[in-house]
């Protein structure tokens, strides 16, 4: 709920990444999270960092899939080799390396995901069941709430979509801000907080 709130009362110019989004609602709830300050790797001298500052990691994806990439090659490498039909003894061990890669391909091709991804997916699945939770909002006399369900179809239209990470066919991506929430209001409509 402090996700859509914080975006229906701040309306970003340019859609939010989901680590700002949730570091902004920590500090609004006074909650410290992050470093401080850092240590300069070339001065040794401490650096000290704003509150919005933040810290690009290099995404444990990118060693996997560099990884994968050399055991692909050297997996291409023995194959052809195998094709070459060489003595016995040879296309034994050959064979056995080869199983090897195979064993580590099946294991460790699964994608890693660094703290921004896990972000956005904590982030989107909030709103996600937020939304769900508005959408099937029933009255003490257990009749479909008509406010409740009206401000999810809001969301649905002016939150959900406009912060998909596909259109909506689900065929291109928005890669321009991935991993972004926004808010585009219709034209007249400004929320305040009370």
């Amino acid at each position: 709920m402090a996700y859509v709130a914080y975006l229906l009362l701040n309306p970003p110019d340019e859609p939010i990444h989901a680590l700002d989004l949730a570091t902004r609602i920590a500090a609004m709830n006074g909650k410290h999270v992050g470093m401080a300050e850092i240590v300069d790797p070339k001065s040794g001298q401490k650096v000290y960092l704003e509150s919005h500052a933040r810290i690009q990691e290099r995404s444990p994806a990118l060693d996997d899939a560099l990884a994968m990439q050399s055991v692909l090659r050297q997996q291409n490498r023995l194959e052809d080799l195998l094709e070459q039909g060489p003595v016995e003894p040879i296309k034994e061990e050959l064979e056995r390396e080869l199983i090897v890669l195979y064993d580590y391909e099946t294991n460790h091709s699964g994608r890693t995901r660094d703290s921004a991804q896990k972000a956005v997916h904590a982030v989107r699945t909030a709103i996600k069941r937020f939304h769900q939770k508005l959408s099937k909002a029933r009255d003490a006399d257990g009749r479909p709430n008509p406010v409740l369900r009206s401000f999810a179809i809001h969301l649905q239209d002016y939150l959900l979509l406009p912060s998909a990470p596909c259109s909506a066919t689900g065929m291109r991506i928005r890669s321009e801000f991935p991993g972004c929430f926004t808010y585009e209001p219709p034209p007249g409509v400004r929320w305040v907080s009370p």
